[in-house]
């Protein structure tokens, strides 16, 4: 829009975005995905505003580089997305709905009433069809757009985790849930899992992604990022895991509640204050689906999980006054 170019067009943003383009050096840990989501953002912008180009021969150059590397191949799908999920059609369906909707009612009304029923039929049978017609025909459009964005998530060679995780949510989301009758992603739990469980700073935008279609399967799961980025960073900088403040064997915290270890081989810890007693536990598999139920009598609990498969299972604790905990374990 206006607004946003008059906001780039100013020199000190223009001097910044030129900055960012030539620096390689973002972050100490994560400074290969951090620069390579700064680059896919400066090229979002520029391909939106190309007028840019023409003040700077550094935008330039970055972009003319990118336009022939994977970033511009996920521009190109996103933009594809947006375009199969808004447009004329999407109003015009919108409205034809309220339209849809009142013929249905004065349809009701009349033959209540003993009116002219032949007249509100026609009438609420010409919306009916605009409708069915207009579904179809964003059905098509959403198909074709589908294709389009398939054709070009394919030949997306991941140099990275970031692009490899986006070209994996990509993948998903045209599949599965772009433009398709019936949701069905039990063929992609063990990805979405994977992708949902990194750090979003190793792993990228793709991370939060998988967690949004993810909460469809299994709702209100926990992710402890501060955890999860902590342990990675150790471990690109070689810090003994025991030596940092992250507690040993990975505990779930939360306030009232701790769970350990986590991974476990079968035997699970759970200890809760006041607040959780009498609580009820369930413990779910990625299908959704308890596998495991019990009350917390005791502010110190052993469960026994051995006679389950390996695999990650989402763990729920219930209060007697409502308070809720969620939060993954891995059973090895």
């Amino acid at each position: 829009n206006i607004e946003e170019m008059e906001i780039v067009a100013q020199s000190e943003n223009m001097e910044e975005m030129e900055m960012m383009a030539q620096s390689e050096n973002f972050t100490t840990v994560f400074n290969t995905e951090s620069s390579y989501m700064v680059k896919q953002t400066l090229f979002d912008l520029l391909d939106d505003h190309p007028e840019i180009l023409e003040d700077s021969e550094v935008l330039d150059s970055l972009y003319t580089v990118l336009h022939y590397s994977s970033t511009s191949k996920t521009k190109a799908i996103n933009d594809l997305i947006k375009q199969g999920n808004s447009g004329y059609l999407l109003s015009a369906l919108n409205t034809n709905i309220v339209n849809l909707r009142e013929a249905a009612h004065m349809l009701a009304y009349t033959i209540k009433c003993n009116g002219n029923v032949a007249n509100a039929k026609l009438n609420y049978e010409y919306y009916l069809n605009e409708n069915q017609a207009l579904s179809a025909e964003i059905k098509t459009l959403k198909l074709n757009k589908r294709t389009l964005a398939n054709l070009n998530n394919n030949t997306i060679e991941p140099d990275n985790i970031v692009s490899s995780n986006n070209k994996a949510i990509n993948a998903i989301y045209l599949n599965q849930l772009f433009g398709v009758d019936t949701v069905d992603l039990s063929c992609c739990l063990s990805t979405l899992i994977s992708i949902a469980n990194q750090c979003p700073f190793a792993g990228g935008p793709a991370v939060y992604w998988a967690r949004g279609i993810y909460e469809m399967v299994v709702p209100g799961i926990v992710y402890n990022d501060d955890s999860v980025c902590t342990t990675v960073s150790n471990e690109r900088r070689g810090v003994d895991a025991n030596s940092n403040s992250v507690l040993a064997n990975n505990p779930l915290e939360s306030e009232g509640i701790i769970t350990y270890p986590n991974p476990t081989d079968g035997i699970f810890n759970i200890e809760v204050d006041n607040t959780y007693l009498n609580a009820n536990l369930q413990i779910y598999d990625v299908l959704g689906k308890v596998v495991f139920e019990q009350k917390i009598t005791n502010v110190k609990s052993t469960l026994d999980l051995s006679s389950l498969n390996k695999g990650t299972y989402i763990i729920s604790i219930r209060s007697e006054a409502g308070n809720i905990y969620r939060n993954k374990i891995s059973l090895n």
